[in-house]
Order: C-alpha cells, then sequence, then structure tokens
C-alpha cells in the first residue's frame, strides 16, 4: 500500500522480536540526504547521510532487534516522502518484509532525491 508523509515528520512502521534489520539509503541529489531510525523507546539508532548526484554513493548497515515493537523513520532533508512496502512469504507465513522510500527534497517532483529500503526478517537464525 502506497503512502507519503513529511520528512521530518516520519513514518512508524513495527518490527517483530528477535530479528535484524537492514537499510541502504543512496541519492540522486545536489544535497546531502539523511536518514534516520528510532526505536521504540524514541533512541536515535541509525543517523546516516550521503550526497551523490548518481547513486554512486550509498550508506548500509544494519542492526538486531530484541523485544520488537514500533520503529519510526525520518528524512530531514526530505519534505516529502513516498513509501510503499513488499512481503515475501507463503500463504500466512511472512519471511521478510522490506520498506521502500523516495524523497523529494524541492519542487520538481521526481521522488528521487533520497532512495531508501529497510528490511527485517521476521525470524533470525
Amino acid at each position: 500500500m502506497s503512502d507519503s508523509f513529511k520528512g521530518s515528520t516520519g513514518w512508524d512502521f513495527d518490527i517483530p522480536g528477535n530479528t535484524v534489520v537492514q537499510y541502504l539509503l543512496t541519492s540522486q541529489s545536489a544535497g546531502t540526504q539523511t536518514m534516520q531510525i528510532f526505536d521504540p523507546q524514541q533512541r536515535k539508532i541509525v543517523d546516516t547521510s550521503v550526497l551523490s548526484t548518481n547513486l554512486s554513493n550509498t550508506s548500509s548497515g544494519s542492526f538486531p532487534v530484541g523485544s520488537g515493537g514500533k520503529y519510526k523513520i525520518k528524512f530531514p532533508s526530505d519534505h516529502d516522502v513516498l513509501v510503499d512496502t513488499a512481503i515475501v512469504g507463503k500463504g500466512r507465513f511472512v519471511a521478510t518484509e522490506t520498506a521502500l522510500f523516495g524523497g523529494e527534497d524541492s519542487s520538481d517532483g521526481d521522488y528521487n532525491d533520497s532512495f531508501a529500503t529497510v528490511t527485517w526478517f521476521n525470524k533470525k537464525g
């Protein structure tokens, strides 16, 4: 389901417990693009930036999730962000979920100024 949000306000998503999360950020912008992820206690656990006009610079990483809960992602450099999710599974079984983000930092409406993916695996190991 596609959605949009203000980059500085952020988007909430639930991550199950005992799993791991991977993220990737890249950009096609003349300015620096920033992504932040906050845990359920509102602690900033990811704060990364890239500067690239042709997707040549990326930032990626991962973090473990213990008890799970509601996480928040923000893109302070973008005034509007599109988001969609993809689920890989079979029937009711869900193996992974990925949130895809396209950010707009100006007024040309191309939504390619920042691009990010956040993937969590519903079972670890």
